[in-house]
């Protein structure tokens, strides 16, 4: 039996440490079920802004493309794991923040789940997770001209409820710049009021087509959806 944590080499020549089983299953999904990219692509070059970053399994996959990408995490211990993982990888083009993204810029409370990967920590509380922290926040906006981005080719929001606050407030310029969405959808009393077919509605009327809604359970899904021009 493996014991944990643990280096592994993904066929792509990518490299992670891996902490739990958690990790394990986030790295099948994101490299073999390929559950943000599935019918959207990303090509040498693109730039990608990865909102909700965790131990930077994601981030690894569209960099290992070729892509530059942005990457924000907020909690110390996952963005610790990020720094290592890049570390394994030197030649991949991640450009790491420890910042969440939320509607405002700012301090706030991240509730922190128990297991040890730290996937599914929130600003919304529920009953998986016991401890918080103070975190730093930014907004996607501030982000993309602080880098002065001109285009995003890709964007993957998954920062467990908060995908509501920052589509709903972004600015109609900065939709203009984005051009794939993958986002997952965290519908459900635990995160607020908002659903799934909110998030299609706000994508849709700014010009967005859906190309794929995967479910995950009954209160977690994934919308990709690009524009007709990229």
């Amino acid at each position: 039996m493996l014991q944990m944590p643990f280096q592994m080499r993904a066929r792509k020549g990518v490299s992670f440490w891996v902490r739990t089983k958690e990790d394990l299953g986030i790295i099948f999904e994101v490299f073999i079920g390929e559950v943000y990219t599935s019918h959207l692509s990303i090509h040498p070059h693109d730039t990608v802004i990865d909102i909700g970053g965790h131990e930077g399994i994601f981030s690894l996959y569209a960099a290992s493309r070729q892509a530059v990408v942005y990457t924000y995490e907020p909690d110390p211990y996952n963005f610790e794991w990020l720094q290592k993982n890049k570390k394994l990888n030197p030649s991949l083009d991640i450009r790491a923040q420890q910042y969440a993204c939320f509607e405002k810029s700012g301090k706030k409370n991240l509730f922190l789940r128990e297991k040890s990967s730290r996937g599914g920590n929130s600003f919304f509380i529920h009953d998986v997770h016991h401890e918080s922290i103070l975190v730093q926040c930014t907004t996607l906006e501030d982000i993309i001209q602080t880098h002065e981005i001109a285009k995003v080719h890709f964007l993957k929001i998954d920062c467990e409820g908060s995908e509501f606050s920052i589509l709903r407030t972004l600015p109609d310029a900065i939709f203009e710049k984005i051009f794939q969405i993958a986002v997952e959808v965290h519908s459900g009393p635990a995160f607020g009021d908002g659903s799934v077919h909110e998030i299609i509605q706000i994508l849709e009327s700014h010009g967005f087509f859906i190309q794929a809604h995967i479910f995950l359970t009954d209160e977690f899904s994934i919308i990709q959806a690009t524009k007709k021009s990229i």
